[in-house]
């Protein structure tokens, strides 16, 4: 009986609370209109639920009762038809008006100068990030970390150099090693070909929809939110890849943050991006590659700072992916495919304890959380209008 009354109290709560949070985020626009923290928020609390349709809504009223803030509404928009909607044409023009509003607006001016570049407008586009560059917005025209730029990991090259780092090389040398790239291929095999395997896969929005081929993405280990919930589960598909990249994690030589497998279709080309930090590297470990030379021109590849890098089966490499790559497949037959982790750059400041730093690194750490405090002390001294999103570099 009591078991039962509390899970009735349990379902009253939960059913009472959704409804009066939404009603409170629409009294609190309504009591100050101008205030974006409000209207913002209410936009999130839509996003929680993935109700685009409510969430733009609120930002085309927000544009109307609050028009002095209207990039900020604007490129918050763009970033629902973006990375929600994935309508790319609406993106664009929700980050062109924010930018023309706040040609500061960082995170509008790169992801608009991007999508210049996938509509044929490259020269448009340099400029664009030249002038970045000169505003103090980015540091170089082809790095452009959409969210996080560590201004101590600042590099000239975006390929890594793995042997200057003893241990993260150590971690680079196990992926290679044949055994484990076996591995590897046989879970990559045997998963591709059970039951279920193309419900998983995904086309990446960086993937050309005018090529012959498409650039499929399968999230072996991704952490992210699903409806509200977080979600840290590695792919049941692939059990054997997972144990492994939990012993690499657990040994220390790299932090791992995610892992894909990266599948070039024939004539498959993944478009110019940038990733959003500068604090992650791509270790990416080739388990199919055509048979075809480099000499032919029909190959898969990676191309970034000027570079075109070969897959060959085997091979690891490891790169900064915050400067401007893309990865294209021209060749025939199976398609080529990567396993490909994200790992936090060797050098990145600590954010665990004492005991998963040590002196060197938490003292980084708590120094570089330090700055950041003072920064958004700084951004809020100069007012309500400043968004960290227009910080220098």
């Amino acid at each position: 009986m009591a078991c039962t009354t509390w899970l009735a109290l349990l379902i009253w709560t939960a059913a009472a609370s959704g409804p009066e949070t939404e009603k409170q985020l629409h009294d609190a626009v309504s009591l100050t209109p101008t205030d974006a923290k409000a209207h913002l928020d209410l936009v999130d609390w839509h996003m929680t639920i993935n109700d685009t349709d409510k969430a733009l809504g609120a930002l085309k009223h927000a544009i109307q009762v609050d028009p002095d803030r209207t990039w900020r509404y604007q490129q918050r928009a763009g970033d629902i038809h973006y990375d929600h909607r994935h309508n790319l044409v609406a993106a664009e023009a929700s980050y062109l008006a924010a930018f023309r509003g706040n040609p500061r607006a960082r995170r509008s001016l790169l992801r608009y100068g991007e999508l210049r570049i996938w509509g044929g407008k490259r020269d448009e586009a340099d400029t664009l990030f030249e002038d970045a560059v000169k505003a103090g917005l980015l540091k170089h025209p082809h790095q452009r970390p959409l969210d996080t730029f560590l201004t101590e990991l600042s590099s000239d090259t975006p390929w890594f150099n793995s042997t200057e780092y003893m241990v993260f090389d150590d971690a680079m040398e196990t992926l290679a090693h044949p055994q484990v790239v076996e591995i590897f291929q046989n879970e990559y095999t045997a998963s591709s070909t059970e039951s279920g395997w193309n419900n998983a896969l995904g086309v990446s929005h960086e993937s050309d929809p005018k090529a012959p081929g498409r650039h499929l993405q399968f999230w072996v280990h991704r952490p992210h939110f699903v409806d509200g919930i977080w979600r840290d589960m590695c792919a049941v598909e692939t059990p054997k890849i997972c144990q492994a990249l939990k012993s690499l994690n657990e040994s220390g030589q790299v932090v791992i943050i995610r892992a894909s497998f990266e599948i070039l279709e024939n004539g498959a080309l993944a478009r110019p991006h940038c990733h959003t930090t500068n604090g992650e590297l791509f270790i990416d470990v080739c388990l199919r590659a055509p048979n075809e030379t480099a000499a032919s021109g029909s190959v898969a590849f990676t191309a970034a700072g000027g570079e075109q890098r070969s897959w060959v089966v085997g091979d690891v490499s490891a790169f900064d992916p915050s400067f401007e790559h893309v990865m294209a497949n021209r060749a025939q037959g199976k398609p080529a495919v990567i396993l490909r982790l994200a790992v936090q750059h060797p050098d990145a400041p600590c954010t665990g304890s004492w005991e998963q730093c040590g002196v060197k690194g938490f003292a980084r750490g708590v120094w570089s959380t330090l700055s950041r405090m003072g920064s958004d002390a700084l951004a809020s001294i100069r007012g309500a209008d400043t968004d960290p999103d227009e910080a220098e570099l």
